[in-house]
């Protein structure tokens, strides 16, 4: 049997893993050792997991705290509060309709 009819074999059988093992076979297609941490004990590991994802945050900020940034505009008419039942009722069924491409015309869109 040759490669490319085992990798139609086991796709077929749903059995994924196999199959990209021969793909990988036939492109000469190398695997990466991306998530696996050289360490000689399990606590050095994760350790070295713990230094990863803190430097993935960066250094705390440096500024100030600002407690309360007062508005520029404050009558613009926006409303910053929780959506009531009907508006999300009313957005849910503008953002169906255009998921299926009609085209809806409300007072508040």
């Amino acid at each position: 049997m040759s490669l490319i009819e085992e990798t139609e074999k086991e796709f077929k059988a749903s059995n994924t893993a196999r199959a990209w093992k021969v793909v990988n076979t036939i492109t000469n297609r190398k695997t990466m050792s991306s998530g696996k941490l050289k360490g000689k004990s399990p606590e050095e590991r994760k350790k070295q997991w713990l230094d990863h994802f803190r430097n993935l945050l960066g250094t705390p900020d440096s500024n100030p705290l600002v407690e309360d940034i007062p508005p520029i505009f404050s009558n613009l008419g926006i409303e910053d509060g929780a959506f009531t039942l009907s508006e999300l009722r009313q957005k849910s069924r503008s953002a169906l309709a255009r998921h299926q491409g009609k085209m809806v015309l409300c007072q508040s869109c």
